[in-house]
């Protein structure tokens, strides 16, 4: 495995941030989602236009993956309503690497060497780490935990689909293709749930959804591209470290505190990306 492959994750965390902030700032949310889902349709088709078909050992791990990641969106929603941004983000983003490194052993046979799986554990703990802080915020109530963590397993799962997916297609861009087309029933959701100003919020938002969809079908992009040559554990601990990345500008360029909890998370997740490059 050549180092560069490593590079594509980190630049997809980094995209992953940037599109995150959009979404976060942005002043009509639930559009600027469509919009998102929209550049990823158009995206897929331009790609379907171009490149071959994905192989039919693929097509099981496409339909699953889809159908999961609906079931994602879904659960976030709820997730975000009875629990914190702060602390169900890090708890899930944080806990789908662990979840991405077991699958990956019982269904890819895919095993770290022991210093990359602490590199892995290590680099999950400095991430879930950043929702120690907000844990007095569950008014006595697990449910938040729960869902965090539920979403963690759902992105796990559709990690493990989509990299064990592309690998037996055949055709990497047309793997690609089908998997953002089939989020068109997102871009219909959308628009019936804003059907009566779909139009005077697309014309007011359309910007900020255009570059955040951009951002984010290029950042998979890349992570999908990545896991046909890393291991797939690697690529999403890598993938996850967005988390840090909006921490640290949270922290830098907002002014946000406290500092120091995202500072020791920051190191944290160095050490472990450290371990995971030199020990891959």
């Amino acid at each position: 495995m050549s180092a560069w492959i490593l590079v594509l994750p980190l630049l997809a965390a980094a995209l992953h941030t940037t599109w995150n902030a959009l979404l976060k700032t942005a002043a009509d949310r639930m559009v600027t989602l469509g919009s998102i889902a929209f550049v990823n349709v158009v995206v897929g088709l331009v790609l379907l236009m171009l490149f071959d078909p994905p192989d039919r050992a693929s097509w099981g791990l496409i339909a699953l993956s889809m159908v999961v990641k609906y079931a994602y969106y879904v659960l976030i929603y709820f997730a975000y309503r009875v629990g914190d941004l702060s602390l169900v983000y890090p708890l899930a983003r944080g806990s789908a690497p662990l979840l991405v490194a077991l699958g990956a052993a019982v269904f890819a046979g895919e095993y770290l060497a022991a210093p990359a799986q602490a590199g892995v554990v290590i680099a999950c703990l400095g991430i879930s780490s950043l929702a120690v802080g907000n844990l007095g915020k569950l008014r006595g109530s697990p449910l938040p935990i729960v869902l965090a963590l539920a979403t963690g397993l759902i992105i796990a799962i559709y990690t493990i689909c989509d990299g064990l997916g592309v690998r037996a297609s055949g055709s990497a861009f047309g793997f690609l293709g089908w998997i953002y087309v089939l989020e068109l029933p997102i871009v219909l959701a959308v628009l019936w749930l804003r059907r009566g100003d779909a139009a005077v919020a697309i014309g007011s938002h359309w910007r900020y959804g255009l570059l955040a969809g951009l951002c984010s079908v290029t950042g998979y992009s890349l992570v999908v591209y990545a896991s046909l040559y890393a291991p797939l554990s690697i690529v999403s601990a890598l993938r996850e470290t967005s988390v840090i990345m909006a921490a640290v500008i949270g922290t830098v360029l907002l002014g946000e505190r406290p500092w120091q909890d995202r500072v020791a998370a920051s190191s944290l997740v160095a050490g472990g990306v450290a371990l995971m490059t030199v020990y891959r």
